[in-house]
C-alpha cells in the first residue's frame, strides 16, 4: 500500500511539473538559458533519476557514453526534462525483464543523444498522433501506468528552442528509438 501511495504522489508530482513547465513555456515565463556542459554528465544525471524506476520492472538501464568528453550548449534544465521523459515512457513502455538504453554519439559538430528500449513498439500511425494534442494517447504502460499525454508536447517545444526536433523510429514488439541532435561546443 505504501508503494501504491508512494508512485501516485510521484505520478501526480510530474503531472504538475509538466503542467507548470508548460504554462510557464506558453506564458513566456521560462526563458531559454544556455549554458556549457558535458554530454556524458547531462546523461547520467537523468540516468541516475531513472534507476529506480527501472528497477521496479527489473528492467536493464544501460548507458551508452559518448568515447570523447564532449561539450554541447543548451539549456540544461530544459534537457534534462526531455531526458527524464523519455526515459519514462520508455520504462512505461517496456515489459518486465526488458531494456532501455541512454546515450550519445559525437560524429563531426554534433552530438546525438538517444533513448532506445525493447518496449511494445509503434506503428506509423500512432507515431504520427504522438504530436497531436487533440489527439490523446490512451495507451497504458506493460502494467497499466497511465500518462497525461503533456510531457512529449513539452518536450518537443523544449527540443526546438535548441533549434533540433525530436526523431522517432518504433517497430511494434521491437522498441521505440527518441532522438534529438545538439551542436558541439
Amino acid at each position: 500500500l505504501l508503494n501504491m501511495i508512494t508512485k501516485a504522489a510521484q505520478d501526480g508530482t510530474a503531472l504538475l511539473e509538466n503542467l507548470l513547465d508548460w504554462a510557464r513555456l506558453q506564458t513566456g515565463h521560462i526563458v531559454y538559458q544556455p549554458e556549457e556542459f558535458k554530454v556524458n554528465d547531462l546523461i547520467e544525471e537523468a540516468r541516475v533519476f531513472a534507476q529506480s524506476s527501472a528497477s521496479r520492472k527489473n528492467i536493464k538501464l544501460v548507458y551508452t557514453k559518448t568515447e570523447e568528453l564532449v561539450t554541447c550548449s543548451g539549456d540544461v534544465n530544459m534537457l534534462q526534462t526531455v531526458l527524464r521523459n523519455f526515459l519514462t515512457n520508455s520504462i512505461k513502455f517496456t515489459p518486465r525483464e526488458g531494456q532501455v538504453e541512454i546515450g550519445a554519439r559525437a560524429a563531426d559538430k554534433k552530438v546525438e543523444i538517444f533513448v532506445k528500449d525493447s518496449g511494445i513498439g509503434m506503428t506509423p500511425e500512432q507515431i504520427g498522433s504522438l504530436f497531436d494534442i487533440s489527439h490523446k494517447n490512451k495507451t497504458a504502460g506493460t502494467m497499466g501506468e497511465k500518462g497525461t499525454g503533456l510531457g512529449l508536447h513539452l518536450c518537443r517545444e523544449f527540443v526546438e528552442l535548441h533549434n533540433s526536433k525530436i526523431n522517432i523510429s518504433s517497430e511494434p514488439y521491437k522498441g521505440s528509438r527518441f532522438t534529438f541532435v545538439l551542436p558541439r561546443v
